[in-house]
């Protein structure tokens, strides 16, 4: 079975401290054909479609872009538009799917830049050569092998310079087929073929956790002989599965929170926050310092290394600092090869500060505890700033949210970390199967769109406003600290520094105290889009709101509810009356309705108490698994009530509080809300 999504590299144990977009470059050098494949159309755009050997099949010369994109898409999933003035071996310049390859080598870099898109445009993010980004539109083309390629790139959508990527279409991936990349590189690399692999998530039975595994690949140049497939790079656990996942199942993401069951990204399977990649630095961690060496030890390491009894260190940053301990351990154990580097030992340097992708001039620290002062008092200030051009949201995350997008050319970088702290949040509890630190904070997701956070509890006075890289309108999976609701806003822990109910800003790197119980603020509940809840399930995207059907049997007096059309239909058509929509339900939250049946009387009923559904099922009924969901922000309560004097049909749910009250005087008591509806 083929595993489709971007190529990655799993370790990254040097990276970037701080984030240069702007590299020197060297310009890109006058073309070279190198003739793997035929062209049929001399300056002209060539479609092609892809043969079952790996071949290009001529189809026609189109004399624009847009004419040769059009017929690419009416020739089929397996057509590309090729190009003379391509800098790629394969000359591909647009194609129906696929996967890009960055190629920053043709002008002397070792890295990509990633543009905004739209709105977004001011944002941007980059990422080491070698890795896959999703493909999603040839926007432009100059011609002479440069315009601009629309890109899902770990999450982060945007655009590329063409001449910077290499285009391999879907099929190579999915029929095992070589193919031709690279070529003009600055250095006089030659091109390589390759057989692409691709990387997947899979459900694993660990010991006493059930693990979302994340199995990666990466490819390096070749040396022009030969064909070689890309080299599995080993697996990451980055977290506990979701509830809904199954074990042995294997999943496809683009951005490492939406989830599909098919390679195509087609069939969506769920929405799943992890936790440990999600959860933002302004979070306290509860393992001991004690925990700190045998946690090494258990690893393999010692007192040779720099890390070792560093555990009060990390946890005195913690409560002096305000960052998560276990966070920067776990950040610490990755940049630093678990305190045996060059860097860690001669340097007391854990984070590779000053040691930049394209230029080492690593700084020397008079102590291990000063590195660990200077990440959590100074570094991490600047990526917990929300109006530092850096800031991109506060958690580890990835290339489109998180400190990942700014902090790391490496893409996966969020996710290396996300499984250092699972395993160091395992180790704690003692593998027992229980965890630490994990759901031992409420977080929230922002909707995508710039959020105020306000000083005070009514959120009428602006503290601050959340956007990623200052001047842009770019926000993204935004995870804040929800400590508690005060009416119609939640109160968070601030990300930035407050003093007096002001913002304080990053200041010329002078260490600064951060007050847990002082450093709040407040932010309105319709500005948060789900609760990464506390039961696993992961399932927080509201998406589009389900009209929820209502029907009525008139032979039993039961009303039954349901989101499944094709149900409504059927039952209507053996004698339930349709009573139209009864109230529009979000398409999943962190709080399911469950639903049950009683084979005896031929009763439903639905709760969202799990103590409830357990109970009734001891009696008899039969769970039918997750109904619907209740909306996380309460928007629309839907009443219950209940009919004592009736054996089937007791119960009745519903949006308007007159019929509640209606039915109360008939009889019927009110048993307050069952759930909530979105508007």
């Amino acid at each position: 079975m083929k595993k489709i999504k971007n190529f990655i590299l799993i370790l990254a144990m040097i990276v970037t401290m701080v984030p240069i977009i702007e590299h020197n470059t060297i310009a890109v050098q006058a073309k070279t054909s190198y003739g793997y494949y035929s062209l049929n159309c001399g300056s002209s755009y060539e479609v092609d479609t892809i043969n079952d050997n790996g071949g290009f099949d001529y189809k026609g010369c189109y004399v624009d872009l847009s004419t040769a994109k059009n017929a690419m898409r009416a020739a089929g999933t397996d057509a590309v538009v090729r190009h003379a003035g391509s800098y790629s071996a394969n000359q591909i310049i647009a194609m129906t799917s696929g996967f890009v390859y960055t190629s920053g080598f043709r002008s002397g870099s070792s890295t990509v830049n990633v543009y905004g898109y739209g709105a977004s445009s001011s944002a941007s993010t980059y990422i080491q050569n070698y890795r896959g980004m999703y493909y999603e539109d040839t926007l432009d083309y100059d011609g002479a092998g440069d315009g601009s390629v629309l890109v899902n790139a770990f999450g982060f959508e945007g655009t590329v310079s063409m001449s910077n990527v290499d285009f391999i279409p879907m099929k190579f991936f999915v029929n095992d087929l070589p193919i031709w990349v690279a070529g003009n590189a600055a250095d006089g690399t030659d091109p390589w073929c390759v057989i692409p692999n691709s990387t997947y998530y899979k459900v694993v039975r660990n010991g006493n956790y059930l693990d979302l595994v994340y199995h990666g690949f990466n490819d390096y140049p070749g040396n022009g002989n030969g064909t070689h497939a890309q080299s599995f790079t080993g697996n990451l656990a980055v977290g506990p599965a979701a509830s809904w996942m199954s074990e042995g199942s294997i999943y496809y993401s683009l951005d490492d929170v939406t989830f599909y069951s098919d390679y195509s990204f087609a069939q969506k399977a769920g929405t799943y926050y992890n936790y440990y990649l999600y959860q933002p630095l302004r979070t306290r961690s509860n393992i001991s310092a004690d925990i700190y060496n045998s946690f090494l030890s258990e690893q393999g390491y010692d007192s040779s290394s720099a890390l070792w009894d560093m555990g009060a260190a990390f946890i005195n940053g913690q409560n002096t600092y305000g960052i998560n301990a276990a966070m920067v351990f776990a950040q610490a154990c990755c940049e630093s090869a678990y305190g045996t580097s060059g860097y860690a030992r001669n340097y007391n340097n854990l984070f590779g500060v000053g040691a930049y992708d394209d230029g080492p001039s690593v700084m020397n620290f008079a102590s291990v505890t000063k590195s660990i002062n200077n990440q959590m008092g100074l570094l991490l200030r600047y990526y917990t700033d929300t109006d530092c051009v850096w800031y991109y949201g506060g958690a580890y995350g990835n290339k489109g949210a998180g400190i990942t997008t700014k902090y790391a050319s490496a893409a996966t970088y969020g996710l290396t970390l996300a499984s250092i702290y699972y395993r160091f949040d395992k180790y704690a509890s003692g593998n027992n199967g229980s965890l630490t630190d994990a759901q031992s904070s409420t977080i929230g997701i922002l909707n995508d769109t710039v959020a105020n956070v306000y000083t005070d509890a009514a959120c009428s006075s602006v503290l601050y406003t959340y956007r990623y890289g200052n001047n842009t309108d770019y926000l993204k999976n935004q995870a804040v600290v929800i400590l508690g609701k005060v009416g119609d806003c939640y109160q968070i822990q601030s990300t930035d520094y407050v003093s007096n109910g002001t913002q304080m800003h990053v200041d010329n790197k002078q260490y600064a105290a951060y007050d847990w119980n002082g450093m709040v603020g407040y932010i309105k509940i319709s500005d948060v889009k789900t609760l990464i809840n506390s039961d696993g399930s992961g399932i927080h995207d509201l998406g589009s709101a389900k009209d929820m059907y209502r029907l009525y049997n008139p032979n039993s007096g039961e009303h039954f509810y349901t989101a499944d059309v094709n149900e409504k239909n059927n039952l209507s058509n053996i004698g339930w009356v349709y009573e139209g929509i009864g109230w529009k339900a979000p398409a999943s939250s962190s709080s399911p309705v469950y639903r049950l049946y009683n084979p005896n009387s031929g009763d439903h009923h639905y709760t969202m108490n799990v103590n409830e559904r357990d109970w009734l099922v001891t009696l008899g009924w039969i769970s039918e698994g997750i109904g619907w969901y209740s909306d996380d922000a309460k928007s629309v309560p839907l009443y219950r009530q209940y009919n004592p004097n009736e054996s089937v049909g007791t119960h009745n749910y519903t949006k308007s509080l007159a019929e509640n009250d209606w039915l109360v005087t008939l009889g019927w008591s009110a048993e307050g809300i069952g759930w909530y509806g979105v508007n």
